[in-house]
């Protein structure tokens, strides 16, 4: 349990909970359409087409089904086709780390602090000048000669947020860590895309 941040890849013009409502949507729609004509498929056959869409696959212990039969209907009672709202299922971005952040809370505060928020601090919208500017302010926490200034400029810039699970609020060699990977993934993410990020907050 704790604070994991999940950034998705979205057009802006929209709220956040629109544009994930729709990429959620085309999940749910390709999972449906996977799981018609399954009973028909060899066990290995379905599992290699599902894991990749299923969280709990682990907790679910589906490698532990014996026939396709005995899979599908564990898979069923967990994920109703029928169900509108299926967070449990992964998209190619949810299941890339590069788009994850786990007690990095300096990214809820930045959220908190520059009215992100579309709900009750669960979902934001970070527009391409927010991405830049949380790069910047990584790189340049990172660009002071001794640690102790870095410290005090991530303080200024970047600071720790508090809250339940949130992880710690020291500013120590693990928040310049957490810095760190917030200035390498940034980077990665600015050049990869030139629109907006939704941001999942959950714990």
């Amino acid at each position: 349990m704790g604070l994991d941040i999940y950034f998705k890849k979205v057009r802006g013009g929209q709220s956040a909970t629109d544009a994930l409502a729709e990429k959620r949507e085309k999940v749910n729609k390709a999972f449906k359409g996977l799981l018609q004509g399954a009973e028909k498929k060899d066990l290995v056959d379905v599992k290699s087409i599902l894991r990749p869409y299923l969280w709990r696959w682990e907790m679910l212990k589906a490698d532990e089904a014996q026939t396709t039969e005995d899979l599908l209907k564990v898979v069923r009672e967990f994920y109703p086709t029928d169900k509108e709202d299926t967070w449990e299922l992964k998209d190619s971005e949810s299941d890339n780390r590069k788009y994850y952040f786990r007690k990095v809370n300096c990214l809820y505060g930045y959220a908190l602090d520059s009215d992100l928020f579309e709900d009750d601090g669960c979902l934001a919208m970070f527009d391409h000048d927010n991405m830049v500017d949380i790069l910047d302010r990584a790189k340049e926490i990172l660009s002071q000669p001794t640690k102790e200034e870095q410290l005090e400029k991530g303080e200024e810039l970047l600071p720790t947020q508090s809250g339940f699970f949130f992880g710690s609020t020291n500013y120590d060699d693990y928040y310049l860590r957490d810095i760190e990977e917030v200035r390498d993934k940034f980077e990665e993410m600015v050049k990869e895309w030139d629109d907006a990020y939704a941001v999942i907050f959950s714990w």
